[in-house]
């Protein structure tokens, strides 16, 4: 990846961007599993208008081996409906830069003077930087298009489950939400659920809870056969009908 492609980005929409961001994230395997869900949030895009939907949202990237780092960036940052308020490192990948706090709080200054993702990079940290702004602009997506994709990643050295059938590969499905369209995504490899995702409009701050459980339960217990999360019941089970027609 070129370090100079996203300070040359302020002027891209954000559904080109997010065709940039699927050649960022792909995994050592090739199912373009990023890609897919990015596509998603694009094709649900309106155009970009400058504005957001008032909330907090969090953004999270993985970097896999042979990469330039390993592990997961992640992002909390707030958006009142036409400026970014705060943002946040909540979690960085490993690099061979090893970022130190104070560092994060000069991306952080950065990034909220720039008002996204178009700072410009501390040359001691590319990667670093380069990781973080990829992160800060998922999140403007997700805060622009009122999606919200939530994520869980398999655990180190789980073992295949016999409790599901599912052929490796990426496997979608979209059923109505609560309040919008909702979409399950399923990464497959060796027989092991290696990622799961839900990605909905659903209101932030009263399913998160119930979704984050579910995605984890899926990755955790090698399941689709899941349960209903009190006070999230209509998100639950459009998840479990998508789950249903992965099946």
């Amino acid at each position: 990846m070129k370090l100079s492609k996203i300070n040359t980005l302020k002027t891209i929409s954000f559904a080109a961007f997010a065709l940039f961001l699927s050649s960022c994230g792909e995994s050592s395997n090739n199912y373009n599993f990023d890609e897919r869900v990015e596509a998603i949030l694009a094709e649900n895009n309106d155009g970009h208008t400058g504005r957001f939907v008032p909330g907090e949202y969090a953004g999270l990237l993985r970097e896999y081996k042979g990469g330039i780092g390993e592990g997961e960036s992640r992002v909390v940052m707030i958006f009142s409906d036409d400026e970014i308020t705060s943002i946040a490192i909540d979690t960085h990948l490993t690099t061979a830069e090893n970022p130190t706090p104070e560092i994060d709080r000069e991306l952080e200054a950065r990034a909220l003077e720039a008002q996204g993702f178009g700072f410009e990079y501390l040359e001691a940290y590319p990667y670093t930087s380069s990781n973080f702004a990829q992160t800060v602009a998922w999140t403007m997506i997700i805060a622009e298009n009122r999606m919200s994709p939530v994520q869980a990643f398999a655990p180190a050295n789980i073992i295949a489950s016999n409790s599901h059938n599912l052929e490796d590969g990426i496997h979608f499905n979209t059923v109505p939400g609560r309040n919008d369209e909702l979409t399950v995504g399923l990464e497959v490899e060796e027989g092991i659920i290696t990622r799961a995702v839900v990605i909905h409009r659903d209101t932030p701050g009263i399913v998160d809870a119930g979704v984050n459980t579910i995605v984890n339960t899926i990755v955790n217990e090698q399941t689709t056969n899941v349960d209903i999360f009190a006070g999230a019941t209509n998100t639950s089970n459009a998840i479990i009908a998508a789950l249903q027609g992965i099946n």
